[in-house]
């Protein structure tokens, strides 16, 4: 799968389940999603979990820090490398339980930014 094919199913998933419109003039693939108040501390437990739904993959902590998971192009790049990286060793057709595992529990993003 392409970093853009991955983009796209990453804005579909804000678009739909953040309730973004269609006509937003500031969304974009560039659009700070915590800064710019598109998705919350909350909606990161739901973002992780589509991406681990959708692509197999789980990200690590060191992963989820602002100047990495910021932009839906900035969290494409991050399941791009994890799902090249799951390829490279053996491990994408492995079950989920076997796989990396990344802990949720701390996004690492400062939830005041979402707010704002």
């Amino acid at each position: 799968m392409t970093n853009d094919q991955i983009a796209a199913r990453l804005e579909g998933f804000v678009r739909s389940h953040f309730r973004v419109a269609r006509d937003d003039p500031a969304f974009s693939r560039r659009a700070h999603l915590f800064q710019d108040g598109y998705v919350d501390s909350l909606g990161v437990v739901e973002l992780l979990a589509f991406i681990h739904e959708q692509f197999g993959v789980e990200v690590p902590d060191e992963e989820l820090v602002p100047d990495r998971f910021e932009t839906i192009e900035d969290i494409a790049r991050v399941v791009h490398g994890l799902v090249d990286g799951e390829r490279e060793h053996g491990l994408a057709d492995a079950p989920p339980g076997s796989r990396r595992r990344g802990s949720a529990r701390d996004s690492g993003l400062d939830s005041s930014r979402a707010a704002g």
